[in-house]
């Protein structure tokens, strides 16, 4: 059997968001969000991140980054996350 390589709904709806082992994690009653995957604690204050467009921007910021942990997968997982967190369906269901 092939190894499961995308979230599904029910994953999204089942994983905890402040598990770490995706590369970020949420700190100070989630008032920030903290990425790990260029080698070192890069923070974002979830105040810039109020609407869905402004994860857009960040979505875009990130992914021009060169950090080899920097995965679509993980940026996916982050919106996901993210979305959760605002309360955002991103799924359309």
């Amino acid at each position: 059997m092939a190894s499961k390589s995308r979230f599904t709904v029910e994953d999204f709806n089942t994983l905890e968001p402040t598990q770490t082992k995706r590369g970020f994690r949420f700190e100070d009653n989630d008032k920030w969000l903290v990425i790990e995957w260029g080698g070192y604690d890069y923070e974002v204050e979830m105040s810039r991140i109020t609407t869905p467009l402004q994860l857009l921007g960040w979505v875009s910021h990130l992914g021009k980054k060169s950090w080899t942990d920097c995965t679509a997968e993980r940026l996916a997982r982050l919106v996901e996350v993210v979305a959760k967190k605002r309360g955002w369906n991103i799924y359309g269901l």
